[in-house]
């Protein structure tokens, strides 16, 4: 997959990718994925659609389903922490 993603972005999928390696069934292996989003986003490489689309190539169906519950619950806790940066929906300096 070619993307802009440094080494260190790199090797956060990989970790994402093993944290699944059991389909995201459990809670250590999806708190251990969202520990890897952390990492990615603060390396200002996140992308969502990067990281599914790295997903969807190597796990099935059914793990990519539970992998984008895990997403959707990063992006909507990444929108609340950003929403708390700003004020009136500007950002405050």
């Amino acid at each position: 997959m070619s993307t802009s993603l440094t080494e260190a972005g790199r090797e956060e999928l990989k970790g994402i990718l093993f944290e699944g390696y059991k389909g995201w069934h459990d809670s250590i292996a999806e708190r251990m994925t969202i520990s890897h989003l952390r990492k990615l986003s603060a390396l200002g490489e996140y992308e969502r659609d990067v990281v599914l689309a790295y997903v969807r190539r190597q796990k099935s169906e059914d793990s990519v389903k539970r992998f984008v519950r895990i997403l959707d619950q990063f992006d909507h806790a990444h929108m609340l922490q950003a929403g708390s940066r700003t004020k009136g929906g500007k950002a405050e300096c």
